[in-house]
């Protein structure tokens, strides 16, 4: 019964230059963190293992939430987060590999035609 069950979503950042990024969730006991991510940190820290920075949002129907993200960065950052269901995640990164691995491939390929006519003409300005 998906009524007594909780949602889990995902919250998404799509600016990976981000030195130090920690997301909190606050409520009557306080803070307490959930996961921590950044640039300074191993890759494998990462709550999913994903270019993107994510973090793990359970909410229950009727529930609301309180959750902070601190972050620090030597850079100007751009935060733009996204909320999506697991499911949606998925699709989305599914195309999105989908799509850079058609554009890696058109310049792989052309980049391999460019090989075999640099041999076969043998011109040095080719």
């Amino acid at each position: 019964d998906s009524t007594s069950s909780g949602m889990d979503f995902l919250i998404e950042l799509f600016d990976f230059d981000i030195d130090e990024i920690s997301f909190f969730r606050l409520d009557t006991s306080g803070y307490h963190p959930v996961s921590s991510a950044g640039y300074k940190l191993p890759f494998l820290h990462r709550y999913l293992n994903h270019k993107n920075i994510t973090f793990p949002v359970r909410l229950f129907p009727g529930q609301t939430g309180n959750y902070f993200i601190r972050f620090k960065s030597s850079r100007r950052n751009v935060l733009e987060p996204i909320i999506r269901s697991y499911d949606d995640f998925i699709c989305y990164s599914l195309r999105e590999y989908l799509i850079f691995g058609i554009f890696y491939g058109v310049l792989f390929l052309n980049v391999f035609l460019n090989l075999i006519y640099f041999y076969l003409l043998r011109s040095r300005y080719y």
